[in-house]
């Protein structure tokens, strides 16, 4: 039993190239399963994949196609030349080569974080079963978390230029990228230069689609964007299948007509104060825990926040625990997470309490929510040092 538990401490778990199989073999699975197995064409690449069709055709990208897939397409014009070069190729080449794009990309990021080689191994680890839970569902929001995370690499590494270039294709592709807005202030030095740059990365990837179509139309795609987005957000919030959210959980456990607009407000609001300890930008541990906190509001401040999104939150997490003390609390805060915010997606968890417990009351959102607001105080009233 010894040499079990040596094996997986001291080289299973601390292998990159393990780690690395583990996320592109994960990525194929969905993919076998679905196509190969069962013989279906999965629905969300189905939209992913018709969307360059729309585009080409000038049609509207955001209308029902229920002859082609069920769902609507929710992302921006950007996307169309991000899923390109997948959407050409057969489609069972395609997704399959999607899925694996997606990983490698997340397991990169994971691996350039400024930590520790074994800080970072155990960041890849613990995200990775929220991995497998997106990539199942052939879903995009590991991506959105590259970009985050990608940002902040950027901006750690003094290359301002390319971490704006990160935010502005964050929020053209599914509006999440705005929150590496949060890091510009942090980097003074770099401010000026983190402006400008966002501006030139604004014109460049707006304009871009215009050269493939014409302004026209690029201009009604993101009119279209607006409101399917506005549509979207009215259903979230009666579906129990999303609105994973701290106001989510709030309206279905306390008060069923609290706004999340208040409740974001609020937040937005503490956080805000954050930055008038401009002393602290120094520290590293500081900017780190900034970089948690964006992680889980891009998702539970997302009425869109479902099971699959939750890979954006739970990596933010992940940070969080891997570098803070490990004391009863912070112990007992990400096992509740892992527990209702990673696994209770999977069949380990009873069907009954994930219906009507865990989804009914958006239990996956609870203890995220609790970890950002230990961030949240420790922002606000710690003293930080080297």
């Amino acid at each position: 039993m010894k040499l079990i538990i040596r094996f997986f401490r001291e080289i299973f778990f601390k292998n990159p190239k393990i780690l690395l199989a583990f996320y592109v073999f994960g990525s194929m699975i969905p993919t076998i399963k679905s196509y190969f197995i069962n013989h279906e064409l999965p629905n969300n690449y189905l939209v992913f994949q018709y969307a360059l069709t729309h585009f080409l055709d000038r049609t509207n990208l955001y209308l029902e196609y229920p002859s082609q897939y069920y769902d609507h397409f929710y992302y921006g014009v950007i996307f169309v030349f991000m899923i390109a070069p997948f959407a050409i190729l057969p489609f069972w080449l395609g997704v399959f080569l999607w899925n694996i794009a997606v990983a490698l990309l997340m397991f990169w990021v994971i691996r350039k974080l400024p930590f520790s080689p074994a800080q970072n191994l155990a960041i890849g680890w613990w995200s990775w079963h929220n991995f497998l839970i997106s990539a199942m569902n052939h879903q995009s929001h590991p991506i959105v978390l590259v970009m985050i995370l990608t940002c902040f690499v950027f901006f750690e590494g003094k290359k301002p230029f390319f971490a704006a270039l990160m935010i502005v294709w964050g929020f053209l592709f599914k509006l999440y990228g705005i929150v590496g807005l949060a890091f510009v202030l942090l980097y003074p030095p770099q401010f000026l230069k983190s402006v400008f740059s966002g501006i030139f990365w604004a014109v460049v990837l707006f304009c871009l689609p215009m050269i493939f179509s014409s302004p026209d139309y690029i201009l009604q795609c993101y009119q279209d964007w607006l409101a399917a987005l506005l549509d979207k957000n009215d259903l979230n919030a009666n579906s129990l299948m999303q609105d994973y959210t701290t106001a989510g959980f709030l309206r279905r456990t306390i008060y069923p007509e609290i706004s999340a607009v208040l409740v974001i407000a609020v937040f937005m609001f503490l956080f805000a104060l954050v930055y008038f300890r401009w002393n602290n930008f120094q520290f590293f541990r500081f900017r780190v825990l900034i970089l948690c906190f964006v992680c889980i509001i891009a998702t539970i401040f997302s009425s869109s926040a479902e099971s699959s999104t939750f890979v954006i939150a739970f990596t933010g997490v992940s940070i969080w625990f891997v570098l803070s003390p490990k004391n009863i609390w912070n112990v007992g805060l990400f096992v509740g997470a892992l527990i209702f915010s990673s696994f209770y997606a999977t069949d380990l968890f009873p069907k009954f309490l994930r219906d009507e417990f865990v989804r009914a009351y958006s239990l996956p959102a609870l203890f995220p929510s609790l970890i950002m607001c230990k961030i949240l105080y420790e922002l606000l009233t710690k003293k930080f040092s080297d």
